[in-house]
């Protein structure tokens, strides 16, 4: 929806899908920050002190990110939209199917190839 709304904005038409990418990884982030703050102030006991992140929690976590952003990088064209759609965005099989104009089944299956080539970059990169 942002890319749309701003689509006159773009400079360069050629940056779109990082702008895009960008623009879903803003998205995600704000999203998780939302259900993180959500459920410490419904579940927050204030005798119990809240987990505080450590600076190696925070490095792993930016290292996984960067391997998770480079394997997502190297899948296909419509496995990455998928994957993106599907996992990051939590659009249902048939929204995703509606979005990039395919049929439910094509979203599954790559769906699937997508995820196996994830997990077997990751594992290979650990």
């Amino acid at each position: 929806m942002s890319l749309y709304r701003h689509w006159r904005k773009l400079r360069d038409p050629k940056a779109t899908e990082a702008y895009l990418r960008v623009a879903v990884l803003n998205r995600c982030r704000s999203q998780i920050r939302t259900r993180v703050r959500d459920r410490l102030r419904i579940g927050s006991d204030p005798a119990v002190p809240p987990h505080v992140v450590g600076s190696h929690e925070v490095a792993v976590s930016r290292e996984d990110a960067t391997l998770v952003g480079t394997a997502l990088r190297r899948l296909p064209g419509r496995q990455r939209e998928v994957v993106t759609c599907h996992y990051l965005l939590e659009l249902t099989v048939a929204e995703t199917a509606e979005t990039l104009g395919i049929s439910d089944g094509a979203v599954k299956r790559h769906a699937h190839r997508g995820l196996r080539a994830l997990h077997t970059a990751l594992e290979v990169s650990r």
